[in-house]
């Protein structure tokens, strides 16, 4: 038997069938005992009841015996007379299983009821005692020897008496203990099956999750107990993890897949450049050196472009596969004053400013995660803001968000290239003749989204444009 249902059934039915066991041959055991002590004592009220009867017997009464007669001739011919009244009593005082014995000094004058065969020898002492006769077990007690050395012994077939109460008993507890037995096993193999109810919709949770493979799937088990309750806990906190860890690996792939098509497609232009100067510079071994200084510069130009491209990629890739990095609670304003600080050195012709506020800006995030998204910023609006132009960068905390905003003074955002910003590899109509990825603003978004936060694009006072960046706040 392999269910759960029916091993407990089968356990419970041999528990009670052990107890009724155990305690059905401690209870007959004792009840023989008693019976046994209860057959004494009834011993003891039918030979007082028949020393009443033989109080007239007296010293010859009974006479010599004649020759050639049986001791039971000798009763049925009435021969002795002093033993009738005495017989009367026995016959209504005697049952099946007792006999009675009168005997006078060693010698059996008389025996009445089921007397065995072979009765001991010589009269034993006063009280009960035991002998056996056949494999038969028999009690006998005797009375103190009254007059004329006759004396009356009352005996029991203590077998068939004492094992015939424990029969009857262990026959009663057999029938009780069956019954009991399979009705326990009956009753409990019912309320086991209510019991685990609860594992049974746990098996069906876990097979439903297997069959369709949706890890979203979460397994409910209806008034659960403690126990199982913990288990589905504990199974739905594992489908969690495994959505999660086959989400990672799906963005992981899909990074992969984006990367390579985004440096294929991307790549091609300064690859292409940089194999032209090349190739200009092989065939054209004479060339004199202010425009072999223009080619190489160019090449450098076209060098430079190229390792920034692919650190962009490189981020946004990372980015798409949510590789976060190690987040911790810290002041947004130190992460914008490093960024300001190098800006200025990158862009010594344009001003930056920094409103900072005198409250701390908590939030969680990656450091250079964080840092990559002002430098994007910030490089953005020094590229398409006014040649020498102005930038100012504000810090603000209101209760439920930390706002990041940046305003330059150039030509701001149409509204109609708005929506397209923050798409990768998209740059407006006036920025062809500036330098540029298209891929700043796409690796702002994507890194805001990463920390929770949400990236717009607005009008700035100046006349510019003004990109904010709002993030939750470290709680």
């Amino acid at each position: 038997m392999r269910t759960l249902r029916g091993r407990v059934a089968l356990m419970s039915v041999l528990v009670v069938a052990i107890a009724f066991l155990l305690t059905g041959t401690v209870i007959v055991g004792a009840t023989g005992r008693a019976e046994e002590q209860r057959l004494r004592d009834d011993l003891q009220d039918r030979l007082e009841q028949l020393e009443l009867a033989g109080r007239g017997t007296r010293p010859g009464s009974f006479g010599p015996r004649p020759g050639g007669q049986s001791q039971n001739d000798q009763n049925q011919d009435g021969t002795f007379g002093a033993l009738a009244e005495l017989r009367i009593t026995a016959e209504r005082t005697l049952g099946r299983g007792y006999f009675l014995v009168v005997r006078q000094d060693d010698d059996v004058l008389a025996t009445l009821g089921d007397a065995p065969a072979n009765l001991p020898a010589r009269v034993s002492d006063v009280g009960v005692s035991r002998f056996t006769d056949e494999g038969t077990t028999y009690l006998l007690r005797t009375q103190p020897e009254g007059p004329g050395g006759v004396t009356l012994q009352i005996g029991a077939d203590a077998s068939l008496l004492v094992d015939e109460a424990q029969e009857s008993l262990r026959n009663r507890f057999l029938l009780v203990g069956t019954v009991a037995t399979l009705l326990t096993g009956l009753a409990t193999f019912v309320v086991t099956g209510l019991a685990t109810r609860p594992l049974r919709q746990l098996r069906e949770g876990t097979e439903r999750v297997a069959a369709t493979e949706d890890l979203r799937t979460r397994v409910t088990v209806d008034d659960a107990p403690t126990e199982v309750a913990a288990v589905a806990e504990g199974l739905n906190t594992m489908l969690a993890r495994l959505e999660r860890s086959r989400a990672g690996r799906e963005a992981a792939l899909h990074a992969a897949r984006r990367f390579a098509a985004d440096a294929g497609h991307e790549l091609r232009t300064p690859l292409t450049a940089m194999q032209a100067a090349l190739d200009t510079l092989v065939r054209n071994a004479g060339m004199p050196p202010e425009m072999r200084e223009e080619v190489v510069l160019e090449i450098a130009e076209e060098t430079r472009r190229l390792s920034t491209l692919l650190a962009s990629l490189q981020t946004l890739a990372r980015a798409d596969a949510g590789l976060l990095g190690d987040v911790e609670p810290l002041d947004l304003r130190d992460v914008v004053d490093e960024a300001v600080d190098a800006a200025r050195q990158r862009h010594p012709g344009v001003t930056v400013d920094a409103v900072l506020g005198d409250r701390p800006a908590a939030v969680r995030g990656a450091r250079p995660w964080l840092r990559s998204i002002v430098d994007n910023l910030l490089r953005n609006a020094a590229i398409h803001g006014r040649p020498e132009g102005h930038i100012t960068v504000r810090v603000a905390l209101a209760d439920d968000a930390v706002t990041l905003t940046v305003d330059d003074d150039g030509t701001g955002f149409p509204l109609e290239e708005r929506d397209r910003a923050f798409e990768r590899f998209t740059r407006g109509a006036d920025a062809t003749n500036r330098p540029g990825s298209g891929l700043g603003l796409p690796l702002v978004a994507q890194l805001t989204s990463l920390h929770g936060g949400t990236v717009s694009i607005g009008d700035a006072p100046t006349g510019g444009a003004r990109v904010t960046v709002v993030l939750p706040p470290a709680g």
